[in-house]
């Protein structure tokens, strides 16, 4: 997993997955190097990133490399993104990948 806007680390599955979230909201975005879809969106979520302050942390993990996680994770697709709270996934995004639709969804979340 790395972690945008914070310290720019990995961390491997071999770690608990669940230790790992904070209390903070976090959104995750589960992706595969060779998906021309989460090529496209890897730009738009580091601006997205960059955009929330310390509100949110924003995380990326390579299902190539972390399967394992990915199928525990019930990632069908790439990308897919998710929002946990409090260590628990609440939700998966779904519609267009675009910024304003990524934001609002991050932003009706934390109400």
């Amino acid at each position: 997993m790395i972690f945008l806007r914070t310290l720019q680390i990995v961390l491997d599955y071999t770690q608990d997955f669940e230790q790992q979230l904070t209390n903070k909201p976090t959104v995750i975005k589960y992706f595969t190097p060779w998906c021309g879809h989460s090529q496209i969106l890897g730009p738009k979520f580091t601006l997205i990133s960059s955009e929330f302050n310390d509100d949110v942390i924003f995380a990326e993990v390579n299902c190539q490399s972390n399967e394992k996680l990915c199928k525990d994770q019930k990632v069908r697709g790439y990308p897919t993104l998710s929002f946990y709270n409090e260590g628990k996934m609440i939700e998966k995004f779904s519609g267009a990948r675009e910024i304003s639709n990524i934001k609002q969804w991050i932003t009706e979340r934390l109400k």
